[in-house]
């Protein structure tokens, strides 16, 4: 007596939970809130004077201007990005659930982790270089 079991589901599922991926994405994001919060600060009467005197690069000044923005709101804009980040990877995750391509999925979510990593890396240079133009230019 053979049983049909119906079909078989063959979609690809992701491996971890959305929590999961959550927290892999706020621990990859962490060194950028860190030098958004207590690196950049202390930068901004050094970087007036840079601006004053010889300009300052376009990085240079958007990494500023999101820690002004993050200061003046509490932070708040951080929390903002980090949700966005968080929305759009379930977003993402859930559409290559439902079409069964968890392999492009995985490239977006480290495509993203990533992200987060380089611009941890990128404002102490876009802080520091200035500065050191400066210093160039008074010796």
């Amino acid at each position: 007596m053979a049983v049909d079991a119906g079909p078989v589901e063959t979609r690809s599922k992701l491996v971890l939970p959305t929590w999961a991926r959550a927290i892999a994405l706020l621990t990859a994001w962490l060194p950028f809130a860190w030098m958004v919060l207590v690196f950049a600060p202390p930068f901004a009467p050094i970087l007036a004077r840079v601006e004053a005197k010889v300009g300052l690069p376009a990085l240079s000044r958007l990494c500023m201007w999101f820690a002004k923005l993050t200061a003046d709101t509490a932070g708040l804009s951080l929390v903002a990005l980090m949700a966005v980040v968080i929305g759009l990877d379930w977003l993402v995750a859930l559409r290559a659930q439902r079409t069964g391509r968890s392999g492009w999925y995985w490239v977006w979510f480290t495509t993203l982790a990533g992200l987060g990593i380089v611009a941890g890396l990128v404002i102490p240079f876009a802080l520091i270089l200035p500065v050191n133009r400066l210093g160039s230019l008074v010796e």
